[in-house]
């Protein structure tokens, strides 16, 4: 049996009897109920493979949470349905997405005001009303990814790589990111290649990136092909199913 993450996986190691059970697991490490934990540590040493997205919590799965051989399976993304946009993105515009507890998309706001860019974030969160662009569906989304300059994330420490599918979507649809450097999401940008990292928290290292980025668009562009070529060649949802089923195979 196959699960997405630890609120589908717990209940099915628990329930199930004949069939090894196989489950990601995506916000334990940060962000769960203490209920939620509970059953987590009783029934993830039970499962058949237990796999992370974040290289960051493999060793909190084993050490902490008792998973014996927890693997690291990148995420994917569908580079179909995220792809580059034949127009030219908005000048000045930085652009952001999510709704997790770790976003601190007020941080983002304050350094995007710095440098007099603009700003549309895609979230349910409480944010600058200015700002804020709720309620939007995936196509929306993506374009809001076309009309970008730069697509940036702020977050709070964390090690489940908050903002990670933000991050490929952006890097999928041919944009540059700016991400913070917290451990796990790191794995999926290359500094000064596909997008460029500030210290988590940050304000003016955050706006100093966004400046670089807004005033160079041919270094933005090239940002932008270079991290679409890197999902292409290692984060689309073909490889990262492909892995999976690899290790299935050796269970």
């Amino acid at each position: 049996m196959l699960c997405w993450d630890e609120y589908s996986g717990v209940p099915a190691i628990l329930r199930e009897r004949k069939k090894p059970v196989v489950t990601g697991v995506v916000w334990l490490t940060d962000e769960v109920s203490r209920a939620t934990a509970w059953f987590a540590r009783r029934a993830l040493p039970k499962a058949g493979l237990v796999w992370a997205s974040s290289s960051a919590m493999i060793p909190r799965l084993r050490d902490d949470w008792g998973v014996r051989d927890p693997q690291h399976i990148p995420l994917g993304i569908d580079t179909g349905f995220f792809r580059p946009s034949e127009s030219e993105p908005e000048p000045g515009l930085v652009v952001s997405a999510g709704n997790d507890r770790h976003r601190d998309h007020d941080l983002l706001v304050r350094a995007a005001r710095q440098v007099g860019a603009r700003l549309e974030i895609a979230t349910r969160l409480p944010v600058d009303p200015e700002v804020v662009r709720p309620g939007l569906t995936e196509g929306e989304i993506r374009g809001l990814y076309a009309r970008a300059s730069v697509v940036a994330l702020a977050t709070r420490p964390n090690v489940h790589a908050s903002g990670l599918t933000v991050t490929l979507e952006a890097m999928a649809s041919g944009r540059p990111v700016v991400i913070p450097d917290t451990p796990g999401l790191t794995d999926y940008v290359v500094p000064e290649e596909t997008g460029l990292v500030y210290p988590v928290g940050d304000e003016d290292e955050l706006a100093k990136c966004l400046q670089r980025l807004l005033s160079d668009p041919a270094m933005a562009a090239e940002f932008g092909a270079a991290g679409r070529r890197r999902v292409e060649q290692r984060f689309s949802t073909e490889l990262q199913a492909a892995r999976l089923a690899e290790l299935m195979l050796e269970m």
